[in-house]
């Protein structure tokens, strides 16, 4: 009989842990030096696409707990061209929500391809 009780507590602890791990959690993070038009995100696990603005500061997908995620860019912000970085763009979401992806943006050289980085205008030789 002891056996039987055992075996019950045990498939109510596992039901208590599944319950506890399924539903909804928050993934996203922080913007910095995005400026112009828009940045189009998109979640490769879930096909969740999302369009930032240049005056928000924070995006947030939402997945169910025990799914992957992994952001990437879909299309950089173009007016002006920037390059935008993302850290800490993958994971398994547990439980908890997920608020430390950080992108960050900045202003691309479109003459010369490179980051533009205020200064002494280059010289150029006319001859």
């Amino acid at each position: 009989m002891t056996r039987g009780w055992g075996a019950l507590m045990l498939l109510l602890v596992v039901g208590l842990i599944q319950a506890e791990s399924a539903g909804e959690v928050v993934v996203g993070g922080h913007i910095e030096g995005l400026q112009g038009s828009e940045l189009l995100l998109v979640d490769n696990e879930s096909g969740q696409i999302m369009e930032i603005h240049p005056d928000q500061k924070q995006f947030s997908f939402v997945f169910e707990a025990g799914t992957r995620y992994s952001i990437e860019i879909l299309s950089p912000p173009n007016g002006p061209l920037q390059e935008c970085i993302i850290n800490n763009a993958s994971g398994v979401v547990d439980r908890h929500d997920v608020n430390d992806i950080d992108i960050t943006c900045s202003v691309v050289d479109e003459i010369f391809g490179g980051r533009f980085e205020e200064g002494p205008a280059p010289l150029i030789n006319q001859f």
